[in-house]
């Protein structure tokens, strides 16, 4: 759908005491954002984007509320968000879905099979990138190859921050 192409996705490291008492850094991914504030305070994540985005981490109940209140002590809340002045990264959606119906974001990777006029070509991975010289999402495979977003049948199988391996030959 078209208004999937204005959702984004952006990841935050915070910090959060542990359950043993001592300090760690964690980067939370907060999913399909729909708003990104241009009026100069950041980027804008509602209150029930963040605790979705907390509740999917592996931390104690304890620890992700410690998250919560060093994310309240550090940045600035509005009566139902979060602003970031930063980010560790903002990726937008493509407006388009996989096989399976998951929107798919620059930054995923995604998996296909190859179909030739001979049969299977073969499996490829390969990630979703924006192509600023033909102003288009593409798809640049493992091998070195680029797709358009409507050549395959894909499924999103990780991301290039957490699943680069998936890429290697």
């Amino acid at each position: 759908m078209p208004q999937d192409r204005f959702k984004f996705r952006a990841g935050i490291t915070g910090k959060y005491k542990k359950d043993d008492g001592g300090e760690a850094e964690i980067q939370i991914t907060i999913k399909n954002l729909v708003t990104i504030d241009a009026g100069g305070e950041g980027i804008f994540v509602p209150d029930d984007a963040m605790v979705e985005a907390v509740g999917q981490t592996d931390l104690s109940d304890q620890e992700q509320e410690n998250l919560c209140n060093w994310l309240a002590d550090n940045f600035l809340y509005a009566e139902d968000g979060y602003y970031f002045d930063h980010v560790d990264f903002l990726e937008q959606c493509t407006g388009q879905k996989d096989g399976n119906g998951e929107l798919i974001f620059e930054g995923d990777i995604v998996y296909w099979e190859r179909r030739t006029n001979y049969g299977l070509g073969g499996s490829r991975y390969g990630e979703i990138f924006y192509w600023q010289k033909f102003c288009r999402y593409a798809v640049r495979s493992q091998y070195g190859d680029y797709f358009d977003l409507d050549d395959h049948d894909y499924t999103v199988v990780g991301n290039i921050r957490d699943d680069k391996e998936l890429l290697n030959v």
